[in-house]
């Protein structure tokens, strides 16, 4: 089958900058490479989100009964675009293992290494993936249901072009080649003519930045693009006004949004090899500028900490929020561990109320009647962050006497302090809904201090705990501790839950996203045209 004629636009807040050598990256949202259908990852699932070896790279894989590793046979014949060359073991151990290496600045590159150890080829078509520690979920880690892992390039291309050229070359093995790539502004796809996996159903696609939510509706409303990020508020009037639209829901789990309080990192030491190099951590300032860092070798100054977080979370009206700004498309609160009040595990107290009066009489409590100023981060241009969202918390803090002065700061430059304990500005960013039973606790150290907090040993404990434990309902017993501890200390605030869409205009026959978490365009080759 080859593709039909025709073409259609899709309108995105950003369009990234081509970086396709893996640990030259660090824009921020590498997985649309994947979702434009320029590159593929290792695994894929079907529409009922069963991994198939039919339409994965790897046609096989077996784990060792030690745990220790596993191996990937791979399909013979996949070839890379513009000439070069089918895809073998070389190419899938260099994507891995470039996305690995020291100084890598792959945005995935906290989050595999706390699994990963290294790649190996075997023969041609032979790749064996050792466990640094083993991952229970790993063939999740590695699908297309999943965000921030290494997708397949092109080693060839490296070795030809070398790394800075290879790095701005879009070669991939999915089913559009680009033609041409201007970041910030425009891609330019083509189908190829027959695909491996799936050959797509309509020729052409242009992918168009239009940053402002604004714009990007007005440009669907005038027809000069076919599919958007939408911002939810705006979705029942694009309905009315656009005739065969639809609003179609992303079939990935849904986002707490979420604010941290990064600053706490209450380790002493690396609570994997007992190592104390590097602590206390540089963002660890527990004072008079940082009232919500709290120390735990002080208790007074734990407790007044604790009361300044809960008062900055019992601050945010959270209805407000969910109907004014994402259009009531959600559900108020959530957890960092992602239980949700529909969950049977879920418990009252994890909830956090709106009551601003008992935020200020908190304040007072922890010494700080008048307020005190700081930094907000919100970020400007992330995938699920809504910056008017994080400007009417910005003014309910104001409400009770707080002064936040906002940093929006691109993500792609700001993301470097998120991590090795640097970060001490109090941000907005989301956690994940659903996956109960998932090793919640890796960006609460030691490899990945993500969110500005380093929890003590015993409960960094049931993060590695998950990682080997087989049996789910232990696994979602260790994150109901974990999630006692974090609504305990009030680290996390989720204030709504919300699941993106995207609006769909008339011209589009049909569109079967995969499940992939956040607000990600994928499966391109399914979109056909009236």
């Amino acid at each position: 089958m080859t593709p039909r004629e025709g073409r259609f636009t899709l309108g995105v807040r950003n369009v990234i900058p081509p970086l396709f050598v893996h640990a030259l990256g660090g824009a921020g949202h590498e997985d649309d490479y994947a979702g434009w259908g320029i590159v593929e990852f290792l695994i894929y699932a079907n529409e009922q989100e069963q991994f198939d070896p039919s339409i994965s790279p790897a046609e096989a894989w077996e784990l060792a009964p030690d745990l220790s590793k596993v191996t990937f046979k791979l399909r013979r014949g996949i070839q890379f675009h513009k000439g070069y060359g089918e895809m073998t073991a070389d190419d899938v151990v260099w994507s891995h293992n470039n996305a690995l290496r020291e100084g890598s600045k792959f945005w995935g590159v906290t989050g595999i290494r706390q699994y990963m150890d290294r790649w190996e080829k075997v023969d041609d078509y032979t790749a064996v993936m050792y466990f640094k520690q083993f991952e229970p979920r790993w063939e999740l880690a590695l699908s297309n249901l999943r965000t921030h892992q290494p997708w397949i390039g092109s080693k060839k291309a490296v070795d030809q072009l070398g790394e800075e050229t290879a790095n701005i070359t879009p070669i991939g093995t999915g089913p559009y080649q680009v033609l041409s790539y201007r970041s910030r502004e425009k891609v330019e796809l083509e189908a190829l003519p027959s695909h491996w996996r799936r050959t797509a159903l309509t020729k052409r696609m242009d992918v168009v930045e239009i940053p402002e939510a604004l714009a990007r509706a007005a440009a669907f409303q005038a027809g000069e693009v076919d599919i958007i990020e939408v911002d939810l508020k705006l979705i029942p009037d694009l309905l009315s006004k656009v005739q065969g639209s639809r609003a179609q829901p992303g079939l990935g789990y849904a986002f707490p949004h979420t604010i941290y309080f990064p600053g706490n990192y209450w380790s002493d030491r690396n609570c994997l090899t007992g190592d104390t190099t590097g602590f206390p951590r540089p963002g660890f300032k527990p004072d008079a500028q940082h009232p919500w860092i709290g120390d735990p070798k002080d208790p007074a100054r734990m407790e007044s900490a604790r009361k300044v977080r809960l008062a900055m979370a019992m601050a945010i009206d959270q209805e407000t929020i969910l109907r004014t700004i994402f259009g009531g498309l959600g559900e108020i609160g959530g957890t960092y561990n992602g239980f949700t009040p529909k969950d049977p595990q879920y418990k009252q107290e994890w909830t956090i109320s709106y009551d601003p009066v008992r935020a200020k009489q908190l304040l007072t409590e922890a010494g700080y009647p008048n307020g005190f100023s700081f930094t907000f981060y919100v970020p400007p241009d992330h995938i699920v962050v809504n910056p008017e969202a994080g400007q009417a918390i910005a003014q309910m803090w104001r409400s009770i006497g707080l002064d936040p002065k906002i940093d929006n700061t691109a993500y792609a430059a700001a993301r470097p302090r998120h991590f090795e304990g640097n970060d001490d500005i109090i941000w907005y960013h989301h956690t994940s809904a659903g996956d109960i039973d998932a090793p919640k606790a890796g960006n609460f150290g030691p490899n990945n201090t993500f969110h500005g907090v380093e929890l003590p040993c015993d409960l960094q404990q049931l993060n590695f705990d998950n990682r080997k434990e087989p049996d789910r309902a232990k696994r979602i017993a260790n994150n109901v501790k974990l999630q006692d501890y974090i609504s305990q200390w009030t680290l996390a605030a989720p204030f709504v839950t919300i699941v993106d869409y995207f609006m769909v205009g008339p011209r589009i026959k049909d569109w079967k996203p995969s499940g992939k978490p956040g607000l990600y365009f994928t499966n391109p080759e399914t979109v056909s045209l009236q």
